[in-house]
Protein backbone atom coordinates (compact mmCIF):
# COMPACT_ATOMS: atom_id res chain seq x y z
CA UNK A 1 0.00 0.00 0.00
CA UNK A 2 1.23 3.20 -1.04
CA UNK A 3 1.48 5.97 1.58
CA UNK A 4 -0.18 9.19 0.75
CA UNK A 5 2.06 12.37 0.86
CA UNK A 6 1.18 15.20 3.03
CA UNK A 7 -0.30 18.08 1.89
CA UNK A 8 1.60 21.13 2.20
CA UNK A 9 -1.66 23.31 2.24
CA UNK A 10 -5.08 23.10 3.25
CA UNK A 11 -6.12 23.60 0.12
CA UNK A 12 -5.63 24.99 -3.66
CA UNK A 13 -6.28 28.46 -2.54
CA UNK A 14 -4.32 28.17 0.16
CA UNK A 15 -1.55 27.64 -2.06
CA UNK A 16 -2.08 30.25 -4.77
CA UNK A 17 -2.61 32.96 -1.71
CA UNK A 18 1.05 31.63 0.30
CA UNK A 19 2.69 31.90 -3.55
CA UNK A 20 1.13 35.35 -4.17
CA UNK A 21 2.50 37.04 -0.29
CA UNK A 22 5.58 35.08 -0.83
CA UNK A 23 6.78 36.97 -4.29
CA UNK A 24 5.71 40.11 -3.18
CA UNK A 25 7.63 39.72 -0.39
CA UNK A 26 10.59 38.89 -2.66
CA UNK A 27 9.47 41.68 -5.08
CA UNK A 28 9.61 44.60 -2.29
CA UNK A 29 13.28 43.13 -1.13
CA UNK A 30 14.37 42.93 -4.68
CA UNK A 31 14.79 39.16 -5.37
CA UNK A 32 12.09 39.11 -7.51
CA UNK A 33 12.22 41.57 -10.78
CA UNK A 34 8.27 41.95 -11.65
CA UNK A 35 8.23 40.18 -15.19
CA UNK A 36 6.66 36.96 -16.07
CA UNK A 37 9.33 35.20 -17.74
CA UNK A 38 12.95 35.35 -18.79
CA UNK A 39 12.80 38.26 -21.57
CA UNK A 40 9.38 39.43 -21.65
CA UNK A 41 8.58 43.16 -20.96
CA UNK A 42 4.74 41.73 -19.50
CA UNK A 43 4.15 42.01 -15.29
CA UNK A 44 3.78 39.35 -13.55
CA UNK A 45 0.39 38.65 -12.53
CA UNK A 46 1.06 39.13 -8.77
CA UNK A 47 2.22 41.81 -9.62
CA UNK A 48 -1.03 43.64 -10.78
CA UNK A 49 -2.94 41.67 -8.13
CA UNK A 50 -0.74 43.72 -5.44
CA UNK A 51 -1.03 47.17 -7.18
CA UNK A 52 -4.36 46.69 -7.98
CA UNK A 53 -5.15 45.70 -4.14
CA UNK A 54 -2.74 48.94 -3.32
CA UNK A 55 -4.74 51.69 -5.33
CA UNK A 56 -7.75 51.78 -5.98
CA UNK A 57 -7.84 54.92 -8.00
CA UNK A 58 -5.82 56.84 -10.94
CA UNK A 59 -2.22 57.62 -9.37
CA UNK A 60 -2.60 61.19 -11.55
CA UNK A 61 -6.31 62.13 -11.64
CA UNK A 62 -7.96 59.82 -8.62
CA UNK A 63 -10.52 58.72 -10.35
CA UNK A 64 -11.85 55.47 -9.65
CA UNK A 65 -15.17 54.65 -12.06
CA UNK A 66 -15.99 50.91 -12.08
CA UNK A 67 -17.01 49.24 -15.27
CA UNK A 68 -20.57 48.35 -14.97
CA UNK A 69 -20.12 44.82 -16.27
CA UNK A 70 -16.72 43.99 -14.71
CA UNK A 71 -16.83 45.68 -11.82
CA UNK A 72 -13.48 46.59 -12.20
CA UNK A 73 -11.70 50.15 -11.93
CA UNK A 74 -10.34 49.81 -15.67
CA UNK A 75 -6.89 51.36 -14.66
CA UNK A 76 -3.12 50.53 -16.51
CA UNK A 77 0.12 50.04 -14.60
CA UNK A 78 2.27 53.31 -15.41
CA UNK A 79 5.86 53.09 -14.87
CA UNK A 80 6.72 56.99 -13.01
CA UNK A 81 10.16 56.92 -14.42
CA UNK A 82 9.13 56.32 -17.98
CA UNK A 83 11.28 53.12 -17.48
CA UNK A 84 8.86 50.04 -18.37
CA UNK A 85 11.89 47.61 -17.27
CA UNK A 86 11.77 49.40 -13.68
CA UNK A 87 9.22 47.45 -11.81
CA UNK A 88 10.09 48.76 -8.31
CA UNK A 89 7.64 49.44 -5.78
CA UNK A 90 7.92 53.50 -6.24
CA UNK A 91 8.21 53.51 -10.08
CA UNK A 92 4.96 51.56 -10.66
CA UNK A 93 1.39 53.00 -10.14
CA UNK A 94 -2.05 52.41 -11.56
CA UNK A 95 -3.55 55.19 -13.90
CA UNK A 96 -6.73 56.12 -16.30
CA UNK A 97 -4.87 55.50 -20.06
CA UNK A 98 -2.63 58.01 -20.62
CA UNK A 99 -4.57 59.51 -23.75
CA UNK A 100 -7.94 60.42 -21.22
CA UNK A 101 -4.85 62.53 -19.82
CA UNK A 102 -3.97 64.44 -22.57
CA UNK A 103 -7.07 65.13 -23.57
CA UNK A 104 -7.89 66.95 -20.63
CA UNK A 105 -4.63 68.81 -20.88
CA UNK A 106 -5.09 69.76 -24.59
CA UNK A 107 -8.76 70.64 -24.63
CA UNK A 108 -8.98 73.89 -27.35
Amino acid sequence: MLSRKKNRYCSNKCQAEFQYHSYIDDWKAGRADGKRGVSMRTLSAHLVRYLRDRDKACSICGWNMKNPTTGKVPLEIDHIDGNSENNRDKTCALSVRIVIHYQQIFVI
